[in-house]
């Protein structure tokens, strides 16, 4: 599952020396007339943003017949070769460079990022790490993301400043923030009710700003069952809906049997399953989307629990 812990804001807070580095540009040259007054350049590896003197020259464009007025231009892949329009200039007496679409650009490195703190987390943390009840990602896990971007933007351009975000991360004294976190000196706390009887909440998919903050009751009836939490109609509180799936005993199958269909949410404790209740909360304004969905992992009350730590600690499977 695609995530991102850092956006884009954080990491600028987090890590402002390496901002400069997330969008390098590389010149273009070696321009050649191809036809009138259409230029190529061969072998510019893929361009999807072309500047000139600092300019965007805007969206290519559909085919390289389309080259026909000033600032056009045409990237062929198949050839890697750039083609551009310009009447008043060869393309080599000019700043030609190419780049990639900010946004594009920033939202790859940070969600590869993610992954890559993922990967270097112990393998009993949870991963994805799950939101707190706020809908935000643990500070040092966010943090940890931005130093990790860092690292990225900076390695090529500037390996020194790069080992110093690496050394923020992991180092020989065991004080980077994964050497912490991995150690436990920094717990990653979940912000839902841990109580194995009362149900473990865990997030499945969530774009919306309502969220499962708590469960309550003791599970009856059940040794154990993985439940479906979904939004079914989104809005805000008193508005939005949801509905609740279980074990499908004659179907064989979890997260199958409805049994809490298109229910309104109130933010007040509400039904969920076996005898449990679920508690949706958001910030003023918050509103919840469809499909938004959680788990939640019930055990029996009669059922002996072999481990009741209130933490995001639980083995990968």
């Amino acid at each position: 599952m695609i995530h991102q812990y850092c956006t884009e804001s954080e990491f600028q807070r987090h890590a402002p020396e390496a901002v400069p580095y997330v969008d390098p540009r590389r010149k273009i040259a070696g321009w050649e007339p191809h036809s009138g007054n259409v230029y190529k350049a061969h072998q510019t590896g893929s361009v999807s943003v072309l500047f000139q003197d600092g300019s965007d020259l805007g969206t290519a464009e559909a085919s390289l017949g389309d080259v026909d007025a000033a600032g056009e231009w045409y990237y062929d892949a198949s050839g890697d070769v750039v083609y551009v329009y310009n009447a008043t200039a060869d393309p080599d007496t000019l700043n030609m460079e190419a780049g990639e679409d900010h946004a594009s650009t920033m939202t790859w490195l940070l969600q590869q990022s993610s992954a890559l703190i993922d990967e270097a987390l112990d393998a009993q943390i949870q991963v994805p790490v799950p939101k707190n009840r706020s809908g935000g990602y643990p500070a040092s896990i966010i943090r940890a993301t931005a130093f990790q971007a860092a690292y990225m933007a900076t390695l090529d351009e500037n390996p020194a400043l790069a080992e110093i975000y690496a050394a923020r991360l992991e180092n020989e004294h065991d004080r980077g923030l994964l050497d912490r976190i991995n150690s436990g000196d920094i717990r990653l706390q979940r912000e839902i009710d841990p109580g194995a009887a009362r149900g473990e909440v865990a997030e499945v998919s969530v774009s919306g700003g309502l969220h499962v903050v708590e469960t309550r009751g003791a599970a009856s009836g059940i040794a154990w069952d993985l439940a479906k939490v979904i939004i079914t109609l989104g809005g805000a509180l008193g508005i939005a809906t949801y509905s609740v799936f279980v074990y499908d005993d004659i179907a064989k199958k979890l997260k199958n049997r409805l049994v809490v269909e298109d229910e309104v949410i109130t933010g007040q404790f509400q039904a969920l399953a076996y005898g449990l209740e679920v508690r949706f909360q958001g910030d003023d304004g918050d509103v919840a989307s469809i499909n938004d969905e959680w788990e939640v992992e019930i055990r029996g009350s009669e059922e002996h629990v072999t481990h009741g730590v209130a933490s995001l600690q639980a083995v990968r499977s």
